[in-house]
């Protein structure tokens, strides 16, 4: 913030230039909710659905592993709690600004990879069998789903 101040005169420039990509401050829980209602109003396996599931699905499900991070059979020890904090932080500053037009959760995959406490518990709980078995199912739909779209010509994150 002292740098954008000194920079541009403005401590909260990078906050004010997400406008121009038509993003826009609100409660965290408005992109998700804008998310689930396209899906549920667009045609069944539309692009429109089929793409904010791509948006939507990394987003909760870095929710749910810093969620486990902090309770249940995977929670972090209190000396990694520095962890969980930044990653919960991390996550809750992504949902604040979500795109107003098209897609109310672009990007949000490419910035979920940098909320790596959650790659942490994903690593305790990969140790599960089932959970990894199903976790590379997934993720073999996903990357499918990613190439066919791709090759077509759709954007793709």
């Amino acid at each position: 913030m002292a740098y954008t101040t000194l920079l541009y005169g403005d401590y909260l420039s990078f906050m004010h230039v997400q406008a121009l990509w038509s993003r826009q401050l609100s409660m965290p829980w408005v992109g998700i909710v804008m998310a689930l209602r396209m899906v549920y109003e667009a045609p069944f396996l539309s692009f429109q659905s089929l793409r904010n599931l791509t948006d939507l699905i990394p987003d909760l499900f870095i929710m749910a592993l810093l969620i486990m991070g902090w309770v249940g059979p995977w929670k972090l020890p209190r000396k990694d709690w520095s962890y969980l904090i930044f990653g919960t932080t991390l996550w809750l500053f992504f949902q604040l600004t979500p795109l107003m037009q098209g897609y109310p959760l672009g990007s949000m995959g490419r910035f979920m990879l940098e909320v790596f406490p959650a790659f942490i518990i994903a690593a305790r709980i990969g140790t599960n069998k089932s959970f990894h078995f199903n976790y590379i199912c997934v993720a073999l739909a996903m990357y499918a789903y990613l190439i066919i779209a791709f090759l077509v010509g759709y954007w793709v994150l």
